[in-house]
């Protein structure tokens, strides 16, 4: 809720969208917009700037940015900033509220570093050689909050979890970038590989549960919400993995059937 005022989605949904910027280095068109009265900074995509992908429906990312977003409110894990579906000066696309400042580089909890400088409290992931042919590590936060991105992950298929789409937004960590999620078959490709085959704390299960109850609950609010933006059969695999975490409790381990990590990795 902004102060005395509209909601942020209210915002989102209702405010005109002014064009200010185009972030460079996005792989389909993301656009820096200033939205309504209040001025609140977000990301606009429309569907009209994706680029086709071979294992996507032609179409759909700005929908999967939205989808991601319903699962984790319904889920409490409060990742995905605030993210509606609606039309804008190049017609329908995902806006979502912006985290933190555009002039202040962001905290990440993702990191390279060289092979003896793996800090207290981090975990490695990766090995592998720089620019420089040097060796490095990628690395993540040994943190409460990355294993909840990961459970998130899993639980929405996360095909492109980079360090660059995890900040830190005061005490809490915001996820971004969820355009190729929600795929029926199995592609989680993530960096916060860090706890892998360890057990999924009670919390987190919980909120794996109340996300498999919404989404194989017909009548619920979160399975309308997904049903115009999701296919039938994503719906039900969204579903059937909740039930796979709950089974075994543990956090995935790389399948061996699909690259685990994304290219880049940050």
């Amino acid at each position: 809720m902004l102060p005395d005022g509209p909601s942020i989605l209210d915002v989102l949904e209702d405010g005109d969208l002014d064009v200010v910027g185009q972030v460079a280095d996005a792989s389909n068109l993301a656009l820096l917009v200033r939205v309504g009265a209040a001025a609140v900074h977000a990301i606009y995509k429309p569907v009209s700037g994706e680029r086709p992908l071979w294992d996507f429906p032609e179409g759909t990312l700005a929908a999967r940015e939205v989808a991601a977003y319903l699962v984790s409110a319904t889920g409490g894990w409060d990742i995905v900033p605030e993210t509606v579906l609606r039309d804008g000066p190049f017609g329908p696309g995902s806006v979502q509220r912006w985290v933190g400042d555009p002039l202040v580089e962001p905290e990440h909890p993702v990191d390279i570093v060289g092979p003896g400088a793996v800090a207290p409290g981090w975990l490695p992931v990766l090995r592998g050689e720089g620019a420089d042919g040097r060796p490095v590590v990628v690395v993540h936060e040994d943190s409460d909050a990355m294993r909840a991105v990961a459970v998130f992950d899993a639980v929405v298929n996360n095909s492109d979890r980079k360090g660059s789409h995890l900040v830190r937004e005061g005490g809490v960590l915001r996820g971004f970038d969820h355009g190729v999620c929600l795929h029926e078959d199995d592609k989680l490709r993530t960096v916060v590989w860090g706890f892998a085959g360890q057990r999924i704390a009670d919390d987190e299960l919980a909120r794996v549960e109340r996300v498999r109850a919404d989404a194989t609950d017909g009548t619920s609010e979160l399975r309308a919400a997904l049903e115009p933006l999701l296919t039938t059969a994503e719906v039900a695999a969204l579903g059937a993995r909740c039930r796979t975490l709950l089974a075994h409790a543990a956090y995935p381990v790389p399948s061996g059937q699909w690259p685990a990590i994304p290219w880049p990795p940050l």
